[in-house]
């Protein structure tokens, strides 16, 4: 006997049912336990041509210079620097009221130290004092007199460096001014039989100075040339002590004369050199060339050249 409709509609709505149930208890059983999106693997890089490159040390970086600090250029901070002068003084009058003519024009050679301490800025001006010492003697004579000359000076200058401007193909431009102060003595004594002649000139003064560098650096090495000029007018007191003794008498006769005035003096410095500034941690740069240092006074030209070396430390 076949089976009734209303039966056969009713087994079929059971068994949906339970498919139904069925499907949403697996449903929220995978929505549970689900640990989320998997982790997506990177991509793989590409893989390089060649071997890496091996990497360089070198033996000490530190003593390898800066990109931003060439050689020619000095760091900022402090800085000393000693100069040692071999010049020797000739001496000529250029007094239109006087013939010219000197006892002594040549005294023998010397050296004339220079000491220098700065603070440098981070553009490259400073300030700075040196110091100089020139002392030198020469004798001669003729057939009535003998005759020795004393030579001596001093000089201090407190200055401000300009900036450093440069560098343009390797050339650099500095500039330089200040005050100087200058204490100098020149001595003549000259005998003749009988009697015997001293004359003691002596100045202390001071004045304003200026003086540019420039500088010139052979590409991609450590050694320049260099040029310097400088040029000064000091005022200040001139002391002339005049003594004389004649001795062809019982009694020796003794004159003296003490004169004072104000005066001025004009000092001139040039020079000329190579410079080299080796890679080294400390800064350090050796200068070496021919300098004229002359300065006139009371009439008096008092010429100094010779070669000189220099060497400047930065710390």
């Amino acid at each position: 006997m076949l089976p009734r409709p209303t039966s056969l509609l009713a087994l079929l709505l059971l068994g949906g049912w339970s498919l139904l149930a069925q499907a949403q208890q697996f449903t929220q059983s995978s929505t549970s336990n689900d640990p989320g999106p998997l982790p997506v693997a990177p991509a793989a890089l590409p893989f390089p041509e060649g071997p890496p490159p091996t990497p360089a040390f070198a033996a000490n970086p530190a003593a390898l210079p800066a990109a931003d600090a060439p050689p020619f250029r000095p760091p900022p901070g402090w800085f000393v620097g000693v100069e040692v002068f071999l010049p020797r003084p000739h001496l000529s009058n250029v007094d239109p009221l006087n013939d010219g003519s000197e006892p002594v024009a040549n005294l023998d050679l010397t050296v004339a130290p220079l000491f220098t301490l700065g603070y440098r800025f981070e553009r490259g001006n400073a300030l700075l004092a040196s110091y100089r010492y020139l002392g030198s003697s020469g004798d001669g004579s003729d057939l009535f007199s003998d005759s020795h000359i004393r030579l001596e000076g001093h000089w201090l200058d407190l200055d401000y460096r300009g900036c450093l401007h440069g560098p343009w193909l390797g050339f650099t431009f500095q500039w330089q001014t200040g005050c100087r102060i200058a204490v100098v003595e020149h001595a003549l004594r000259t005998g003749f039989p009988g009697w015997w002649i001293s004359d003691r000139l002596s100045f202390a003064g001071a004045g304003p100075h200026f003086g540019v560098d420039l500088n010139w650096y052979f590409p991609e090495t450590t050694v320049g040339l260099f040029g310097r000029a400088d040029v000064a007018l000091l005022l200040g007191r001139s002391t002339d002590r005049y003594q004389a003794q004649f001795q062809g008498f019982d009694v020796p006769l003794d004159f003296r004369d003490t004169t004072s005035r104000t005066v001025g003096m004009f000092n001139a410095r040039a020079e000329l050199g190579v410079s080299w500034t080796p890679p080294t941690q400390r800064w350090l740069r050796f200068e070496a060339g021919y300098q004229l240092f002359d300065f006139l006074w009371q009439g008096e030209n008092f010429a100094n050249s010779g070669p000189f070396v220099r060497c400047e430390i930065g710390f």
